[in-house]
């Protein structure tokens, strides 16, 4: 069979070109962003992501990526990624990330029971760590984006309770923000207008609807209130009980990790 020229050129011609487009998919990456041949992934950036960021907090992630990335091609440019010191600190590091994953994962691991009369006792044996430095409000709040719905969930609420209110509007996509049962301190109810309302509020009273100028619009009702310097009751705090009793659980249980570990190795200090 004799092979034509022609059709032999034009067969190379088309591997070349296949084999041209190919190396450039290959050299397409799905990326959040890059610094020359350095790519950050659209997967490694969700990796560095807290699944609850915002627009503005992914930019920040990126615009730290690209600053770290061009600061590190120079230093490799100017030779200190050869360096004995950077080897050996780069060694520590990864044994220090590494150290801290694996305390990461552990402290995931446990489940944390919380004892109603556990945290009692702790309650009552810390009770000054609860002081308030602060005027507090014992209150139930919610935050809708339609100034409407607010109008009607506050009425429906003159004639009902917080709970029976609240499940009636579950599901309604204009509620912004539900918290029931908790104590806020003076200085972190905002906006302004919210706070001057919250302190002339009597316990029990329920507010006007409070529209912000951000668009939003609250309602609030104030169960009590609690003047500077004084222990509220547990049931006034008690997911702040929980949160500190859980960390002080978990801060022993690590280090009864640590020291479990301490003691399955050889360690000698000569120094």
């Amino acid at each position: 069979m004799r092979i034509n020229h022609a059709d032999l050129f034009l067969f190379y011609a088309f591997a070349s070109i296949l084999f041209i487009s190919c190396t450039q998919e290959t050299k397409k990456v799905d990326y959040a962003a890059k610094v020359n041949d350095a790519y950050l992934t659209k997967d490694e950036l969700e990796l560095l992501i807290d699944s609850s960021a915002n627009e503005n907090q992914k930019n920040e992630i990126i615009r730290n990526w690209i600053l770290k990335e061009i600061l590190y091609q120079q230093a490799k440019k100017e030779g200190l990624v050869d360096s004995n010191l950077f080897k050996i600190k780069a060694e520590i590091s990864k044994k220090e990330l590494a150290g801290a994953m694996l305390l990461r994962n552990y402290s995931d691991a446990q489940k944390i029971d919380v004892p109603d009369a556990a945290l009692l006792d702790y309650y009552n044996k810390n009770q000054n760590d609860f002081r308030l430095s602060f005027n507090a409000y014992y209150l139930n709040l919610i935050r809708f984006d339609d100034y409407e719905k607010a109008v009607q969930f506050r009425t429906f609420l003159l004639e009902n309770n917080w709970e029976k209110a609240v499940a009636q509007f579950q599901t309604d996509r204009s509620v912004i923000r539900v918290r029931s049962a908790v104590t806020i301190n003076e200085q972190d109810l905002y906006p302004q207008k919210l706070a001057k309302i919250v302190q002339a509020l009597q316990p029990l009273e329920i507010s006007i609807v409070i529209s912000e100028a951000s668009g939003y619009h609250t309602v609030v009702q104030v169960l009590e209130k609690f003047p500077k310097d004084i222990i509220p009751p547990l049931y006034a705090i008690r997911d702040d009980v929980v949160e500190r009793y859980k960390a002080e659980r978990l801060k022993n249980l690590i280090n009864k990790y640590l020291a479990e570990l301490y003691s399955q190795n050889q360690i000698d200090i000569n120094y």
